[in-house]
């Protein structure tokens, strides 16, 4: 799909007065609304669903230690709400043609299967999206092709309390549609608890009193003839989702707080794997539930719907649950395949993940659809390509950080409790995965000690990254500082190569960090080694008099680094922007937000490293250049 956006002037004979602004960072937005405060079009084009960048998913800034969402957040939304801003998430670039005044970009805005203008943000279909891991769904059948279902040939039985249970709060009501009743007499068959009386050639009737709503019924009646319904169910005739939702929310407020583990026999799971997912692993028998250990496609729907958390993965299949990781969250903890970014997140509208909804990748499901008030939900929704008339472009796409993984001496994805310093933040942050409560990812233990390494990925020839990151030195102590704030039972402590607190207040700022209990060791640590039966670790470096020493902390914070993301590099070579051997945008020291392509200016730390109030300085000043 194309469409084409002009800017103010609409002439060829005069420069275009509208600026491409690539990046929803900090930088991004600061010369957005510079230039849109100015009466110049804007269009804010960022690959991610929502703007925000880094500084979203921090705690705290130094050297005041404000909360950086309280910051951030204004700006956030005075960009979405601007009329001169044209907004463009879950977006990129796919080339620029032209010159200086009389560009023309192109914008791919990948498909999100959610109506921007039409969400309310409400979050209902997070909330009932059942999946809640990667699942190994067969892909759809090709045109043409029937879709046939794979027999179960390894069972397993999930011993439940054993039969009957009719508890009438905890039951679905079965009835039989007079008018589509097959009369193939399989809910009788199919029924545990004598509930179902049929005679040949006569309809099907189910004893309410003897029923006790485990849906053995529902699932032995052929699609053909779907006779079977629900009647206490209003939603069904949306969605059999819907109503398998609408009944295991009321279920889940009905135990909140109770002591319930056993299994209420209420079938939501089989109902859910079979109808709903179209697989069929799970069925209600005697002894509990039968799982079909080998046609299970670990999509985690039958345990989300349990009222009781009775079932768990691990249950119904031998194979390993892969979890959707959260990347807001730096995989801290799990996200659906739809989800809105972050709590603050502008636009508030989620996004589809097609690689792990299962509507997407086989046709069954559906239920956010079914579920969305106002009809937001689009699964045929593609992606979008739009040409737009701009006279210059600020390419400011951020920055990502270092894969602390290349130095394997250190232990990270190897031992739980090392983590980077960004997976801190979010561990410190309140709308992080533990709310603010700092804890270790590997027991959720409240640690006592905790060291930062600094230097991770900076001025370190080994990993071709001999440059300083300029950041993490203080980050590192306002991290150390904000742990103190959080638990004034913790004892951090900060191996450094040299402290460079250069900035206005830095060094200021370090000295009361020291007054407020936060030790310097002047060392690199050489090593890490966990202790495997408690999870603690020992650090091994030589200190200032060049003792080899030794100390175990609770956990380890890896002050990584700051680099270009790939795709930043990527694409500057289709804007035909020089980079150098890092990845870092050239400039010139006359003109140091100038690019080598004219009209294409810089801002922000894909120039190279720098904090946030110097970004947010750069980022104005570009917006300065930008329509000259």
């Amino acid at each position: 799909m194309k469409g084409n956006l002009d800017g103010f002037s609409g002439s060829t004979e005069h420069p275009t007065a509208a600026v491409l602004v690539i990046g929803g960072g900090i930088s991004g937005m600061q010369s957005a609304l510079d230039l849109a405060n100015a009466g110049i079009k804007v269009y804010l084009v960022e690959s991610s669903p929502a703007i925000g960048g880094k500084m979203a998913q921090l705690d705290k800034t130094f050297p005041t230690n404000d909360c950086s969402m309280c910051i951030v957040s204004p700006k956030l939304v005075e960009v979405g709400r601007h009329r001169n801003i044209d907004l463009f998430t879950h977006s990129e670039v796919k080339g620029l043609t032209g010159e200086p005044g009389h560009f023309t970009a192109t914008v791919v805005r990948h498909a999100r299967y959610v109506d921007i203008k039409a969400c309310t943000g409400c979050g209902l279909c997070e909330i009932v999206c059942p999946v809640t891991q990667i699942s190994h769904f067969p892909a759809l059948p090709a045109e043409g092709e029937k879709k046939t279902r794979a027999r179960a040939k390894e069972k397993s039985i999930i011993k439940g309390p054993g039969l009957p249970r009719p508890v009438k709060s905890h039951k679905w009501t079965f009835s039989v549609e007079t008018t589509a009743c097959g009369m193939c007499g399989g809910c009788q068959k199919a029924c545990l608890h004598g509930a179902v009386s049929w005679e040949k050639k006569q309809v099907a009737v189910i004893d309410q009193e003897k029923c006790t709503g485990c849906g053995a019924c529902f699932l032995a009646c052929p699609d053909k003839f779907k006779a079977i319904a629900i009647a206490d169910a209003p939603d069904l005739d949306r969605s059999l989702g819907a109503a398998v939702q609408a009944r295991s929310q009321l279920l889940k407020k009905e135990f909140a707080g109770t002591e319930q583990k056993d299994c209420i026999r209420c079938g939501l799971c089989a109902v859910t794997c079979d109808k709903v997912m179209n697989i069929g692993a799970l069925k209600m028998v005697e002894e509990g539930i039968e799982a079909g250990v080998d046609i299970c496609q670990v999509c985690g729907a039958c345990a989300s719907v349990c009222p009781v958390n009775f079932l768990s993965i691990d249950q119904v299949t031998n194979k390993t649950p892969r979890p959707l990781l959260n990347s807001f969250n730096e995989g801290l903890n799990s996200r659906k395949p739809i989800n809105i970014h972050y709590p603050q997140a502008v636009p508030r509208v989620p996004v589809i993940d097609e690689k792990s909804c299962v509507r997407l990748n086989t046709g069954a499901c559906g239920i956010c659809g079914s579920l969305c008030g106002v009809g937001a939900i689009h699964y045929d929704h593609r992606e979008e390509e739009t040409e737009i008339a701009i006279g210059s472009v600020i390419f400011s796409p951020g920055i990502e950080v270092f894969d602390a993984g290349r130095r394997g001496e250190f232990g990270y994805g190897l031992y739980k409790n090392v983590v980077t310093s960004i997976e801190f933040e979010r561990l410190l942050s309140a709308s992080g995965p533990t709310s603010g409560t700092v804890s270790r990812p590997g027991d959720s233990k409240h640690p006592k000690k905790i060291a930062w390494i600094q230097c991770v990925g900076s001025r370190d020839h080994s990993c071709d990254r001999d440059y300083c990151s300029s950041v993490c030195c203080m980050y590192a102590t306002k991290e150390a500082f904000i742990a103190r704030e959080h638990d004034a039972s913790i004892e951090p402590t900060i191996f450094y190569i040299d402290m460079r607190s250069f900035g206005k207040n830095f060094d200021n700022y370090v000295t009361r960090a020291k007054d407020h209990k936060v030790r310097f060791i002047r060392a690199m640590v050489s090593r890490i080694f966990e202790d495997p039966v408690t999870g603690d670790l020992e650090l091994r470096y030589v200190d200032g008099s060049g003792e080899r020493q030794a100390e175990t902390f609770d956990l380890v914070v890896l002050s990584v680094g700051i680099q270009v993301p790939q795709k930043a590099k990527e694409l500057a070579g289709k804007l035909e922007i020089d980079l150098d051997r890092y990845g870092f945008v050239v400039t010139d020291s006359y003109q140091p937000l100038a690019t080598s392509r004219p009209g294409i200016f810089v801002s922000g730390a894909v120039k190279g490293p720098k904090d946030i109030p110097e970004t947010v300085c750069e980022a104005s000043a570009a917006a300065e250049a930008a329509p000259a």
